[in-house]
């Protein structure tokens, strides 16, 4: 059996994955990735900007590409982006050979922590309903 020597962390935006995960990486003394921070430093331009110039499929896409080359590395920590486990390619590499870890957050807590969101395409038209 191949070992699952990579922690992934999954949850909805504004659950703490990139906090959890850059904390967990440091006591372990493992390399953390951030796939939201890749994919702006990959296109050099931030993820707002992208999803209004470029469009949510295109994200999407750049998104796959980036997650699946990361989780080829061994030995690292990774913070999904909030809708990167909805992609088929995605989660089936995470379930299939990682170690992943789901951080459950209530809504009301999201709500308050996305309110005033400036750099997160998805969190600002949802808390404006």
């Amino acid at each position: 059996m191949k070992s699952k020597e990579n922690i992934v962390f999954l949850g909805m935006m504004g659950s703490g994955k990139s906090s959890i995960g850059f904390l967990i990486s440091k006591r372990l003394r493992m390399e953390f990735f951030d796939i939201d921070q890749c994919i702006e430093r990959d296109q050099d331009m931030k993820i707002s900007k992208i999803f209004k110039e470029k469009g949510e499929n295109y994200f999407r896409n750049i998104e796959q590409k980036i997650t699946l080359q990361i989780l080829k590395k061994r030995g690292i920590v990774v913070a999904l982006g909030g809708g990167a486990f909805l992609n088929k390619n995605i989660r089936k590499e995470v379930i299939k050979n990682h170690f992943s870890i789901w951080l459950k957050v209530s809504s009301e807590i999201l709500l308050k922590r996305l309110k005033n969101a400036k750099n997160r395409p998805l969190a600002m038209n949802a808390t404006k309903e």
